[in-house]
């Protein structure tokens, strides 16, 4: 299994448009499948926004602008608003866990959410935008988001302190990272992604830090492309993809990467890996897969793929389509 790895008004999508609007013109497309393949099943309104998603079993959720949350509990068919009074902050991603859902949002918002359909705030020590969140079945979570904020909890999400490492050395003027996306797994590991493209991992739960991989800037005064989203499986194999097309794949569990050849510069914000082993991509203005695990790609279409954006990617246990969730609260199947 591979476990994962925002509104005019939240960090992620406002400084994505602004670079892949750019260069989107140039963009190449390998290859083009059914416009059926891509449908909407949910739609909200013209300023709403879904930025994470993800799925236990059959159940998902959505979350958003405003603290929105969106549930399903057929594998994504149907979807359904919930109600919580902790916040109306907006929120940007979601972990699903066997007792609890945490999400994160803005001014360092963090909530918990209980089996009885009941959510609270917690208090965590920052203001910053916590831009994503993942845990592990043993009461492990970690929070990472502006300024090189990494945040932990040990309790399943009731008590949280900052881990962050001293940022000189990490980046090449030794500034303090956006963070973008976090993957923690069931034996403590940590494995983050973000500005200068930078992928980050903790052996020990967030007590030190090493540097994995950093992409190389080009030449000039440009910071190399920033990496948004991040996937990681069992069997050793992740991507991490990002701003101009940019996908990197480890084999041999994070510890080695290398560049794929994306055959597009668009901004890419989600990336997922099914069970049959397709690889889905998509960002602004794209949606891209890959049935051979990465050597070659090409462009899905239909809905409003080519002119919208859409980030945050997640599949049922089923494994019967694969959801993402963006502008306009909308919410796509992408059938196989």
């Amino acid at each position: 299994m591979f476990t994962r790895m925002r509104n005019a008004e939240s960090f992620r999508p406002v400084r994505r448009c602004c670079t892949a609007v750019a260069i989107l013109v140039a963009a190449v497309h390998v290859g083009f499948a059914a416009a059926s393949q891509v449908e909407a099943v949910h739609t909200g309104i013209e300023h709403q926004a879904y930025f994470g998603i993800d799925f236990r079993g059959e159940r998902g959720l959505a979350v958003g602008t405003g603290g929105a949350l969106l549930e399903t509990d057929d594998g994504g068919t149907s979807w359904r608003s919930l109600t919580q009074d902790a916040t109306r902050l907006s929120l940007f991603d979601v972990t699903i866990g066997p007792e609890r859902t945490l999400v994160s949002g803005q001014m360092g918002t963090i909530l918990v959410g209980h089996l009885d359909g009941t959510w609270r705030a917690v208090k965590a020590p920052t203001d910053m935008r916590l831009l994503a969140i993942d845990q592990n079945s043993g009461g492990l979570a970690v929070a990472v988001g502006q300024f090189g904020t990494i945040l932990r909890s040990r309790d399943g999400g009731d008590t949280w302190q900052s881990v962050a490492p001293p940022w000189e050395g990490y980046t090449e003027h030794d500034f303090e990272p956006q963070l973008y996306d976090v993957v923690v797994d069931e034996r403590g590991r940590v494995t983050v992604v973000g500005e200068f493209g930078l992928i980050l991992r903790s052996d020990n739960q967030g007590d030190d830090w090493r540097l994995l991989w950093r992409a190389q800037p080009p030449e000039g005064d440009v910071p190399a492309p920033a990496l948004w989203a991040l996937t990681l499986g069992d069997d050793g194999t992740g991507y991490a993809v990002g701003q101009e097309g940019v996908i990197v794949k480890t084999d041999d569990d994070g510890r080695t990467w290398r560049k794929l050849e994306s055959g597009t510069g668009a901004s890419l914000q989600g990336v997922h890996v099914e069970s049959d082993g397709r690889v889905l991509a998509i960002g602004i203005r794209e949606l891209i897969e890959s049935r051979d695990s990465g050597t070659t790609w090409r462009h899905i279409d239909g809905e409003d793929i080519a002119t919208e954006w859409y980030q945050g990617l997640a599949s049922p246990a089923s494994g019967s389509m694969t959801l993402a969730v963006g502008h306009s609260g909308r919410v796509l199947r992408i059938r196989r």
